[in-house]
């Protein structure tokens, strides 16, 4: 049973492809960024003096493994998944644009931030080996300045892309037949969670706690994003309304 019911709801029929393949992509988007959170996990514990600590915890990211490029890739990904979840709420006639463009504004400053970095740490890979004892507070500034950009524009980028964009999936999702009312509420607790991702930016006493409530975010973010794919995929057709369930 839906939670909200709007019987005379305007109906219409975007292409099923579309649908389907932001099922497809949602899919894929969750694994590579579960991937990508894993590699951070591991480049966070990179040990080594300064600045090589730095530029160690930058290439086990964003360096030249398989891993590193999953935060990339993940990211691309999530543009087709928006654009099919828009699809199928605007299927039922409970489309906002205002969900996909929060995700494609989030994802644009994640993936510059992302670039930058990657492109930052590639060239100072190779000069670090050579670099003299006088170079290295060079090193040093230009890690940090790199990686206080990098932080602002996660802030930012995660604002938009899951506080804004996943809660209004979630709540536009209570409106649309065919995706579980529990997917709808995730999304919505998602969307107020990731205040948790302000931990970069805070102080060392409160950044734990925000540490903590952005993994919880980021776990149930995961949840969501393969809840929504399978949902998506399970859709019988364009404008085809399914089964509401709580």
């Amino acid at each position: 049973m839906n939670l909200v019911t709007q019987p005379n709801a305007p109906q219409h029929h975007p292409p099923v492809w579309q649908i389907r393949l932001g099922g497809i992509c949602a899919l894929l988007a969750m694994l590579s960024i579960a991937g990508a959170a894993i590699a951070n996990l591991i480049a966070a514990n990179a040990g080594g003096p300064e600045p090589t600590r730095l530029l160690n915890f930058y290439s086990a990211l964003l360096g030249n493994t398989a891993d590193g490029w999953l935060a990339i890739a993940g990211s691309a990904l999530l543009i087709p998944s928006a654009w099919g979840f828009y699809a199928a709420q605007h299927a039922a006639g409970r489309a906002r644009w205002t969900a996909p463009a929060s995700v494609l504004v989030g994802l644009a400053a994640l993936l510059v931030g992302y670039a930058l970095t990657l492109l930052v740490t590639r060239e100072l890979q190779a000069r670090l080996p050579a670099a003299d004892a006088q170079a290295l507070p060079t090193f040093i500034v230009i890690l940090t300045t790199v990686r206080t950009t990098a932080d602002i524009l996660l802030v930012v980028g995660s604002g938009f892309t899951f506080g804004l964009g996943v809660g209004l999936f979630g709540l536009f999702s209570l409106y649309t037949p065919g995706i579980p009312n529990g997917v709808g509420a995730l999304g919505i607790l998602v969307g107020l969670l990731h205040v948790g991702w302000l931990d970069a930016l805070a102080p060392p006493p409160l950044a734990g706690w925000l540490t903590a409530i952005k993994l919880l975010d980021l776990a149930l973010f995961l949840i969501w994003m393969g809840a929504m794919g399978v949902t998506l995929l399970r859709m019988r057709g364009a404008g085809t309304a399914v089964a509401h369930t709580s």
